[in-house]
């Protein structure tokens, strides 16, 4: 697993731009960790709310129109603790949100790991599974982009 992160990092770092290298990370992730969906919501500090950033396995006209506030749902738990958070069973949890806009779908298994940088939280990686799954250490090793 840590192989695979590390040529991730690579791919991103050599990324043009944001954009370019959010869709690399979704897509990566998604691929490397073998599970149906793959999102980045980025905190926009100066609105206190998360903008969905990229996705692999959501509508892709909801990338910049999704928004969360910042106090919401299993993201902003992820946002709050700053660890990840892993949960076998979202819709199950008093915290879960259903979001239309996405095209979403039942999925069940839940990964959010922050994105910290110089100790903030620059954002948050989802990662959903349909099935009820409980992520194991080696994919939570994630946090570390």
């Amino acid at each position: 697993m840590l192989d695979s992160l590390r040529k991730i990092i690579q791919e991103v770092n050599a990324a043009p731009d944001l954009e370019q290298a959010l869709k690399i990370i979704v897509a990566r992730v998604c691929e490397t960790v073998g599970v149906d969906v793959s999102t980045v919501y980025l905190v926009d500090s100066q609105h206190g709310q998360f903008v969905l950033g990229a996705t692999q396995g959501l509508r892709q006209d909801a990338v910049g129109r999704v928004k969360l506030s910042l106090a919401k749902g299993l993201i902003g738990m992820v946002y709050e603790r700053e660890e990840p958070v892993n949960i076998e069973d979202a819709p199950s949890h008093p915290r879960y949100i259903f979001i239309s806009e996405t095209g979403e779908n039942p999925y069940h298994g839940f990964l959010g790991v922050p994105i910290i940088r110089h100790g903030k939280v620059l954002g948050v990686l989802v990662v959903r599974q349909r099935k009820v799954r409980k992520f194991d250490e080696d994919e939570e090793a994630f946090r570390g982009l």
